[in-house]
């Protein structure tokens, strides 16, 4: 989570402010981060919907933009390299791992495999809303990740990344959302929610999207006429902040 957080900030610092230096750290960071968690290999195609989805929001391409391209994945390359070059030695130890946790078996019936990944794909999103992990290594056993409060401004926050798709930014968050979710569906039932993490930093800016866009609504609706709508839709968001605060310090300490 803090590599796909950092790398996505400089990413998008360096498109919305043409800064090839921000471009450049977000290149070194994602190469960086390919010796991290095994899910951290999906982020190379997050950082290129990035660029794809701007370019086509702005419907150009420019030859400044292919050299931000190649500057960023260049970068990423070059760094990634040593351990590239393992993988290219010892492929078997490289994806040794995922071949451990994977639900995917060549040697399985493909309508089995459907119906495990189906199954694993529920057990996710059921680790969000209504049940979590039984690992007590990683979480509080049976705890979701959401309470009822963040669950229903993240379901919120969904809405408004769908409602308005085609902003790049939003439509970013959503495919981050699925693409660090992506392993937890595709692996074994162990540890659902920490192959979800890297997930984890877009459901949160989701969740403040969710709370933050229906308050500039309400305000902009109701502007030059009574508070009262905007003081206490600000009321209860305060107080939900509040309880999912003391809820949370309960139930670890």
């Amino acid at each position: 989570p803090l590599f796909a957080a950092l790398i996505t900030g400089f990413l998008w610092r360096g498109l919305r402010r043409d800064s090839r230096l921000a471009l450049a750290a977000g290149g070194i960071l994602l190469g960086l981060s390919q010796y991290t968690y095994q899910a951290a290999r999906l982020l190379p195609l997050l950082v290129l919907a990035g660029f794809v989805f701007t370019y086509i929001s702005r419907r150009a391409f420019t030859r400044r933009d292919a050299g931000d391209m190649v500057l960023t994945f260049g970068l990423a390359l070059l760094v990634f390299a040593p351990l590239g070059l393992f993988a290219i030695d010892q492929p078997q130890v490289f994806n040794d791992r995922l071949r451990q946790t994977a639900l995917l078996d060549q040697n399985a019936d493909l309508g089995q495999q459907f119906v495990d990944i189906s199954d694993q794909a529920l057990v996710t999103l059921r680790m969000f809303f209504i049940e979590g992990d039984y690992e007590p290594l990683y979480t509080i056993p049976g705890r979701p990740s959401l309470n009822v409060f963040l669950a229903v401004t993240f379901l919120a926050g969904i809405i408004v990344c769908l409602w308005r798709w085609k902003r790049p930014t939003l439509l970013y968050l959503l495919a981050w959302l699925v693409l660090l979710t992506a392993p937890a569906m595709i692996a074994d039932q162990a540890a659902t929610a920490k192959r979800a993490l890297g997930a984890f930093p877009a459901v949160a800016v989701i969740i403040s999207l969710g709370i933050a866009v229906p308050y500039a609504v309400l305000a902009r609706r109701t502007a030059g006429r009574s508070p009262w709508p905007g003081t206490i839709y600000a009321t209860i968001v305060t107080l939900g902040l509040l309880w999912s605060a003391l809820v949370t310090f309960n139930d670890y300490f």
